[in-house]
């Protein structure tokens, strides 16, 4: 990809060297997903001759419909300097049901006036 900078959607002033960025995504199978993405150029002004590299990798397993992993890292450069951000994520599906129950007459509960509120939640 031909990009204006690093997240840029227009060309700021003084920005003409070009910025390049790529992605490659594998779903290996059902379960199991692959990524790198890039980011090599500048986000500063050609007058400040600055280079930022920028590397994401991630990996999703998944091996059912209610549970799933992603372990990640994000590494860049500028110049001398460095940053990294490793990640893990568990997640799991959940259900929260909310219930409201008011009832003047008697017919179901079994007194003169009844206001009854449930709250459900739980993994799936």
């Amino acid at each position: 990809m031909y990009l204006n900078g690093w997240q840029r959607i227009q060309k700021p002033d003084g920005y003409n060297s070009p910025s390049f960025g790529m992605q490659i995504n594998a779903k290996l199978n059902s379960k199991f997903t692959l990524n790198y993405s890039n980011f090599l150029g500048s986000d500063k002004p050609d007058s400040v001759n600055t280079f930022r590299t920028y590397h994401n990798f991630y990996s999703i397993y998944e091996p059912n419909g209610k549970t799933g992993f992603i372990a990640g890292l994000d590494i860049g450069t500028e110049n001398n300097a460095i940053w990294y951000s490793p990640v893990f994520i568990v997640k799991r599906a959940i259900a929260k049901k909310q219930q409201w129950q008011q009832e003047q007459n008697g017919l179901m509960i079994k007194n003169n006036y009844c206001k009854q509120q449930a709250h459900k939640m739980g993994l799936m």
